[in-house]
C-alpha cells in the first residue's frame, strides 16, 4: 500500500487494526505502507499513529521515504515477514525502514516474528527487527528537537531459520546505522531479542542491538538479549561507539556461540573478624551460576598493625592469579581491587575461598573482603 501526506489536514495520521499481506518476488518485495513516497514527504509537524496492525510482507514493514513525519508512534503491531524463494539478493529484510529518521519515534508491545527457510545471502544490512538510517537533522533542529530519540519499549523480536543450510551475511535484532547521526539517544526497555540462526551458517554474524553510529548514546533497562549463530554473537555491539555513551540496568545477556561483550561486572563482599594464620580453605561465598572472577579488594578496621595478606581459591584448592599476588588491604583510604587473571572461573554451585598467609596482629581486626565478577554466557 502506498500512502501520500501530502493532503493531510491538520498534519497527523492514524492506520489501525489493518491486516496487510505482502509477497515477496524476484524483482522485489513489497511494503505494508509505503509513506511519502508520492510527493515527496510530510509537513512539518506531522504525527503517524500506527496501532494494532499486521504485516505479514515479505520485505519492509512501514517505510518512510522523502520528509518524515516529525513523530511517529508504533503500538501493538504484529510483524511477520516471511520471504519467498525467490528472493531479490540486493533487497532488504526490516520490519522499519526509515530512511529519514523522525525527530521522535515509539514503539510500544511491538512484535517482530521472521522465520527463513532459504539460503539468504545478504550483504551489510542482512536482515533486522528494527532499522534506523538516514537523517533528519534538519527537521529535527526547525522543530527544536535537539536530536532523533527512539523509544522501544516491550518488544518482541524473533529471527530464526529452519534449522537447513542457511547462509546468513548478518542477523541484527535492533540496528541503528552509521549514517543515523540525528539519532543522538535510543531507549530500549523490557525487550526480548532473540537470534537463532542455523549452526551450520558459515559467515554470519548476530547482534541483538548493533549501533554503528558512535554519537548514538544507548540506554538499556531490563531487556533479554540472546544471539546463536555459526561464527559471531554478541549481545550489544557498539562498533566504534564509546562505552560511556552505553547504560545498562538489570539486563540479562546470553550468547551461545562466538563473542559476549559488554556484561555488567557484579560485586559479591564478606565481613569477617579475628582471622588468624590458620584460616585457609575459608569459603566466603558461592556462585549460583557460572562466573569468571576480575578482581579482589579489601579493607581493615580496627588497629591494623599488621594487616593479613590473602590469596584466592576455588573450593576445590585450585589457587588464582592475583596481580601482585596479594591485594593491598586499604584502612581509612579507598580500596584499590587487584586484578585476579587466571585460574578465576567458578561454575555453577562452586565456591570461593582465601587463605591468609601471614599472621595478622591483632587478630581481632575486622576486614571486608570484596570480589568483582561477570557472569559467563549459559
Amino acid at each position: 500500500m502506498r500512502m501520500d501526506p501530502a493532503g493531510a489536514g491538520g498534519g497527523f495520521m492514524v492506520v489501525r487494526n489493518v491486516d496487510f499481506a505482502g509477497v515477496f518476488t524476484a524483482s522485489g518485495g513489497q511494503d505494508c505502507i509505503l509513506m511519502g513516497g508520492c510527493s515527496g514527504g510530510f509537513i512539518a509537524g506531522s504525527e503517524v499513529y500506527l496501532i494494532n496492525n499486521i504485516c505479514r510482507t515479505g520485505q519492509d514493514g512501514f517505510t518512510f521515504l522523502g520528509t518524515p513525519p516529525d513523530a511517529v508512534y508504533s503500538i501493538g503491531n504484529v510483524f511477520t515477514g516471511i520471504p519467498g524463494a525467490g528472493e531479490a539478493l540486493t533487497s532488504r529484510i526490516s520490519a522499519w525502514s526509515l530512511f529519514s529518521l523522525p525527530c521522535r519515534f515509539r514503539s510500544i508491545g511491538d512484535i517482530f516474528d521472521q522465520t527463513f527457510d532459504f539460503n539468504f545471502d545478504h550483504s551489510a544490512n542482512g536482515f533486522t527487527g528494527y532499522l534506523f538510517e538516514g537523517d533528519n537533522a534538519a527537521s529535527c533542529a526547525a522543530t527544536n528537537c535537539s536530536g532523533a530519540v527512539a523509544e522501544i519499549k516491550d518488544a518482541t523480536i524473533n529471527l530464526k531459520d529452519d534449522s537447513s543450510n542457511i547462509i546468513v551475511t548478518q542477523a541484527n535484532g535492533i540496528r541503528v546505522k552509521s549514517t543515523a547521526t540525528a539519532l543522538t539517544r535510543l531507549n530500549v526497555s523490557g525487550a526480548t531479542i532473540d537470534i537463532n540462526v542455523s549452526t551450520a551458517t558459515s559467515n554470519g554474524t548476530a547482534r541483538g542491538i548493533l549501533v554503528e553510529n558512535a554519537t548514538t548514546q544507548v540506554n538499556l533497562k531490563s531487556s533479554r538479549i540472546r544471539t546463536d549463530v555459526g561464527t559471531a554473537s554478541s549481545e550489544v555491539d557498539l562498533d566504534g561507539n564509546t562505552a560511556s555513551k552505553f547504560l545498562v540496568q538489570g539486563s540479562d545477556w546470553m550468547a551461545d556461540d562466538g563473542n559476549l561483550t559488554n556484561y555488567d561486572t557484579e560485586v559479591k563482599c564478606a565481613v569477617i573478624t579475628d582471622l588468624a594464620a590458620a584460616d585457609d580453605n575459608f569459603e566466603f561465598w558461592m556462585a549460583d551460576r557460572a562466573v569468571t572472577i576480575k578482581s579482589v579488594g579489601c579493607r581493615c578496621r580496627g588497629t591494623c598493625s599488621t594487616m593479613a595478606t590473602l590469596t584466592l581459591e576455588d573450593r576445590g584448592g585450585n589457587a588464582m592469579t592475583i596481580t601482585g599476588t596479594n591485594p593491598t588491604c586499604a584502612t581509612t583510604g579507598n580500596a584499590t581491587y587487584a586484578a585476579v587473571t587466571a585460574a578465576n572461573g567458578l561454575v555453577a554451585g562452586e565456591g570461593i575461598a582465601f587463605d591468609v598467609t601471614n599472621t595478622p596482629n591483632p587478630e581481632t581486626d575486622e576486614y571486608t573482603i570484596c570480589v568483582t565478577y561477570t557472569v559467563d554466557k549459559q
